[in-house]
């Protein structure tokens, strides 16, 4: 996607689904509802646009999803054990990474914010994730690692399972809010550094 204008929007299906690398330069993506918002089955690279999902029943980010697909929906798998079919089915050779180096992402997800079955890589571009309240998801969840070199992440979640970036600086704090409030970051000054509408 290097462009453009999508408005997407399914009570059943995925916003977007990639069989392959999923990349996004540019353009204005909006999902209104889906099960995941934005998925690969491959890597999936941002560098640029507007993305807006704002209401993901799973994960709002998703890279490497186990599960073969079609058209966005469960198809049954052929499970027979002959190597031919093993090949085919197997991902683990996969880069499974998400790579952000660009743009403006919202995610608001009932699942993971952002669910990387490799490592999420951030070099820019700015994200705002507004995760789920189960225990067993959390605003940012990766297989491998998570390393930032730039750009600005403000992830809220439940405490269940919070997962951190290993470089760069980050800050985690807890406080309670109800639908509605905002959540800033802000200076010594009381500047807003970075904020959200819960």
């Amino acid at each position: 996607c290097s462009g453009g204008t999508l408005e997407l929007q399914s009570s059943q299906a995925k916003g977007i689904s990639s069989h392959g690398d999923l990349q996004i330069t540019d353009g204005v993506i909006t999902i209104a509802q889906a099960t995941e918002g934005i998925e690969s089955k491959a890597a999936m690279a941002i560098s640029g646009g507007t993305i807006r999902i704002l209401q993901a029943t799973d994960d709002g980010l998703n890279a490497g999803s186990g599960n073969t697909m079609g058209m966005g929906f469960p198809i049954q798998e052929n499970t027979t054990d002959s190597p031919a079919n093993a090949d085919s089915t197997s991902d683990t050779a996969e880069n499974h990474d998400i790579t952000i180096s660009g743009g403006m992402i919202y995610v608001c997800a009932d699942g993971d914010g952002i669910d990387s079955n490799g490592s999420i890589v951030m070099t820019g571009g700015t994200v705002f994730v507004s995760g789920p309240v189960s225990g067993g998801d959390g605003a940012l969840d990766f297989e491998n690692d998570m390393t930032m070199s730039g750009g600005s992440v403000l992830a809220l979640s439940s405490r269940g399972m919070m997962e951190y970036p290993s470089t760069q600086h980050y800050c985690t704090t807890g406080v309670q809010a109800q639908a509605g409030d905002f959540i800033a970051v802000c200076d010594a000054n009381g500047t807003v550094l970075m904020g959200m509408q819960t």
